[in-house]
């Protein structure tokens, strides 16, 4: 610590004496007085040993100071922005930021090739095609694109007496969803109010079991009875009558290809 204190009462003698030179080469000479009062000039003065000394003052308040570029700036910087260089900075900042960042705009191209807008249309009639249903009750089934092709069949049509037992277990249906019945009614007061319009007992009832504050059953006739059953006048007042709706999910995933109505 000594020979710290013998340094900074060094650098300080140096520092008076140099400032007395620069007033007396001044004084006889102004035309020097920018260039003796520059800080590079100031710097060159001092020697290079005494940026030791500075460094290892322990207190901010005992470090040495010359005049420096950093002084001149820090001026600057108090100095107030005026309108026309505070947007002329803003500009420059994004300028910078928005470099190399330029969007091309694409421009819109059309095809012309034939092929690829036949294409084009047959595939969105394909897409289209299930959305059409002329006759809503038609025929679902689980068509796989990996299926086989089917060898054309034929379905009889006799309606002849003679035919004993030579007969098909299939029976076309229709199935209808009756909803909004009164709650806890039995399934066969439903069949039997159907049976007496239809006049026929090839009826099937199924109760659907629901949460809600009413019951709802699934109802079966055969096709050709159906036009009866859509009637408003069929069915007790308040009742809602649909087609039912089979999940596709659980129904047709183990029945593929059987038919529903």
């Amino acid at each position: 610590m000594h020979e710290i204190e013998l340094l900074r009462l060094e650098v300080r003698d140096l520092k008076e004496t140099n400032v007395d030179l620069i007033k007396l080469m001044t004084q006889s000479n102004p035309s020097l007085a920018p260039k003796l009062f520059s800080s590079q000039e100031i710097k060159s003065t001092v020697p290079k040993w005494s940026s030791v000394v500075t460094q290892s003052i322990d207190k901010p308040s005992q470090s040495l100071h010359f005049p420096n570029f950093r002084d001149k700036v820090d001026v600057n910087l108090n100095k107030p922005f005026t309108e026309g260089e505070r947007s002329t900075d803003n500009d420059n900042k994004n300028s910078a930021r928005n470099r190399g960042k330029k969007i091309q705009k694409k421009e819109s191209t059309t095809v012309t090739n034939k092929q690829t807008d036949e294409f084009r249309v047959s595939r969105d009639d394909e897409i289209n095609f299930h959305d059409k249903v002329e006759n809503p009750w038609m025929e679902l089934r689980r068509n796989r694109s990996n299926r086989r092709k089917q060898v054309p069949t034929i379905t009889g049509t006799s309606k002849q007496e003679d035919d004993g037992e030579f007969r098909s277990t299939y029976v076309k249906r229709a199935w209808f969803y009756v909803g909004k019945v009164v709650k806890n009614i039995e399934t066969s007061s439903v069949k039997a109010y159907i049976t007496k319009k239809l006049s026929t007992d090839e009826v099937i009832v199924e109760n659907l079991k629901l949460q809600g504050t009413y019951d709802a059953f699934k109802v079966g006739v055969n096709f050709s009875l159906k036009d009866n059953l859509l009637r408003e006048d069929f069915w007790p007042q308040g009742v809602c009558v649909r087609r039912f709706n089979f999940p596709k999910k659980n129904f047709l995933g183990k029945n593929a290809g059987t038919e529903l109505i």
